[in-house]
């Protein structure tokens, strides 16, 4: 069965939910991409970082749905392995 929140109409709106996602429950605001990569605000920040560099790779990755291929994606956009 798949969850909805989890299921997306293509690859670049998964990327956005999956680091908004991430964001939220890391107090992280105002995600943006930029030359391919992920960025935002940390909690009571004035200088964005770029999420792959504050991630944890080993268990941040979310199963993510397009259309009836699923797959684990990070916050970064990029594809668990």
């Amino acid at each position: 069965m798949l969850n909805d929140t989890n299921s997306y109409p293509d690859l670049a709106t998964a990327m956005r939910g999956v680091c908004e996602n991430w964001c939220n429950v890391h107090g992280f605001t105002e995600p943006f991409c930029r030359n391919g990569e992920w960025w935002a605000f940390p909690p009571k920040g004035v200088m964005p970082v770029k999420i792959k560099d504050v991630m944890e790779k080993n268990n941040e990755a979310q199963c993510v749905y397009i259309g009836r291929v699923s797959f684990l994606l990070l916050p970064d956009g990029s594809f668990f392995t």
